[in-house]
């Protein structure tokens, strides 16, 4: 008789072919990781650049204007800014008002803003801070929250009390 060590042409086979399998799961599913991961960061960037708006108006020195901060969003950029609200303050974001400048990573974008006001053909919103409570100003006015949508349905809501929802 003979002694057979080693492994078939057919298990070798079937193995590899699972092997192949999970591989192309793994993969497919560390690609959409991927992508939410950005979600993700991408939706506390814009959380936290409404929390550092409303913390420089709480650390403003009203004496000495300006001291209305805000942050300003826009469905047709990649970026959104932090403001101060120079001039007439007029309750919204006007061009040379950023005080800094985010960028959104690759493949994400604001896909809706509720409310919104129309600026450059575009849909805008505005979340502004007013020391010394620091009271909550929106823009389009009269309204009692904003909600930012981006890409994948993540959503931040500003509300009227000066909460910030991450959903």
């Amino acid at each position: 008789m003979k002694n057979k060590n080693g492994f078939t042409l057919i298990e070798l086979t079937v193995v590899i072919t699972i092997i192949g399998l999970l591989s192309s799961v793994l993969f497919v599913n560390y690609r959409a990781g991927g992508q939410n991961l950005r979600e993700r960061r991408s939706i506390q960037a814009i959380a936290q650049a409404v929390r550092t708006a409303q913390n420089r108006a709480l650390a403003s020195d009203c004496a000495t204007p300006p001291c209305r901060f805000g942050a300003h969003f826009d469905t047709s950029l990649s970026t959104f800014f932090i403001f101060v609200d120079l001039g007439a303050k007029n309750g919204r974001y006007d061009s040379g008002e950023e005080i800094e400048t985010q960028q959104f990573e690759t493949g994400i974008e604001i896909t809706d803003i509720q409310p919104n006001y129309s600026c450059n053909t575009a849909k805008c919103g505005d979340v502004l801070f007013d020391p010394p409570d620091p009271s909550t100003i929106f823009s389009p006015s009269g309204v009692d929250s904003l909600t930012v949508t981006i890409t994948g349905g993540k959503k931040v809501t500003a509300e009227k009390g000066g909460s910030v929802d991450v959903n």
